[in-house]
């Protein structure tokens, strides 16, 4: 039996939008996840692997919602933009 997951579609829906605006501001690739203890199980978001050189960065948004972060994230500025614009939609 598969398991549900407990994130809502309205924060999905807004995730991938959201996804697709700082992919092309930033050329982040990001996908969604929720948390399970240490396990993080992927719910929505899409990298083309032929770009991914780098493992992704854990961005944990609450304790239940995380997302992973592919690419060059050196500008903590920006790093913290995304998590602020990202925590928005968990609430």
């Amino acid at each position: 039996m598969e398991k549900e997951i407990s994130i809502s579609k309205g924060i999905i829906i807004a995730f991938s939008k959201k996804a697709e605006e700082i992919q092309s501001e930033y050329s982040l690739n990001l996908q969604l996840v929720e948390i399970f203890g240490s396990r993080w199980s992927y719910v929505a978001g899409y990298i083309d692997k032929s770009e991914v050189n780098l493992p992704p960065f854990r961005l944990k948004l609450t304790e239940k919602i995380g997302v992973l972060v592919y690419g060059d994230i050196r500008d903590p500025l920006i790093m913290a933009k995304i998590e602020k614009e990202l925590l928005g939609l968990t609430r």
